[in-house]
């Protein structure tokens, strides 16, 4: 359970505390702070075993990061296998990371806004501990996620979306004389290949919804005129293990990338935007997915937990 990570967190000899925006200023001028680890919310001070969290951030109230949390989950995994660490990409410098899917075309009129429910945990949940692919082809150890994560990790957003952040995590950041100080590594908890298998199956998704007639993706959401099929997007990903539920619909207009007005949701952004698609254009990752379905014995039950809590949240 999330709360046995996060008591065990507290109780450590590492203390924890919460901290006003204004103290990254004074540590990162203070000689006490010299050789602290900056996170995206947070420092961790090794001369006073301490980590000072931003006010307002944190998990369930406590001084905790989702992706300190999300680190030990993978960490224990690993260790329940008899694994210290994922296996060392050799080159990994090197190594091609897989943005997310992106695309748009200005559209005006009446649209449909689909988003992937709990996207990366639909992805993650369905994958071997450790993947590796090449070209469109697959290969895995046998040692499947979903029965070693914990059992309420869905409920937890924050956590569960950070997994997938930690398996793509090559920088850490020091503070030295004042300054930040970036240095790269290939972590324990780094898998590039899958963090690109996770993003792969989103261009594939965007693949088939740009099929479908889809005018603007982002990642995991999609926008389709009225009359596109975008109902039959959402049967093919259910039939996949996946959830594709409506967000918005009615008139509206597409500007640019994350620029649009759907009925009443309307994006902060306006104005239009650089074109863009860069969707992987491959034609059987299908197979792949179907593969997974086939070869892993909890498929059903991950997709049964995302049906289970999208009726809750319906």
């Amino acid at each position: 359970m999330i709360e046995d990570f996060i008591q065990r967190k507290m109780e450590s000899r590492v203390k924890r505390c919460f901290v006003p925006s204004s103290f990254w200023g004074k540590a990162m001028q203070s000689p006490k702070f010299e050789g602290s680890i900056i996170g995206s919310s947070s420092i961790y001070s090794p001369r006073h075993q301490c980590v000072y969290l931003l006010e307002g951030e944190g998990v369930g109230g406590y001084p905790i990061s989702p992706q300190s949390v999300a680190r030990d989950i993978l960490t224990d995994i690993l260790a329940n296998h008899g694994l210290k660490r994922f296996p060392y990409l050799s080159g990994w410098e090197e190594y091609p990371l897989v943005s997310h899917p992106l695309y748009w075309e200005a559209r005006q009129g009446e649209l449909v806004q689909l988003d992937l429910k709990s996207a990366f945990w639909a992805i993650y949940s369905k994958m071997p501990l450790i993947i590796n692919f090449w070209d469109d082809g697959i290969d895995y150890l046998p040692y499947w996620l979903y029965p070693h994560l914990p059992q309420d990790l869905y409920k937890w957003k924050l956590i569960r979306n950070a997994i997938p952040g930690i398996w793509r995590s090559c920088q850490s950041t020091r503070i030295k004389k004042g300054q930040l100080k970036r240095t790269s590594s290939y972590f324990p908890t780094s898998c590039f290949p899958n963090w690109n298998f996770v993003q792969r199956t989103l261009h594939w998704f965007g693949l088939v919804a740009l099929q479908c007639g889809a005018v603007h993706i982002y990642s995991d959401g999609y926008i389709f005129p009225a009359n596109a099929d975008w109902a039959w997007f959402q049967k093919f990903c259910e039939a996949r293990g996946f959830i594709a539920e409506v967000k918005a619909q009615g008139t509206g207009e597409v500007w640019g990338l994350a620029r649009y007005r759907i009925g009443q949701t309307r994006t902060k952004m306006t104005g239009q935007s650089q074109p863009i698609d860069n969707i992987i254009k491959t034609s059987d990752w299908d197979v792949i997915l179907n593969r997974l379905k086939s070869d892993n014995p909890h498929y059903k039950e991950s997709y049964g937990t995302l049906q289970k809590e999208h009726r809750k949240a319906t």
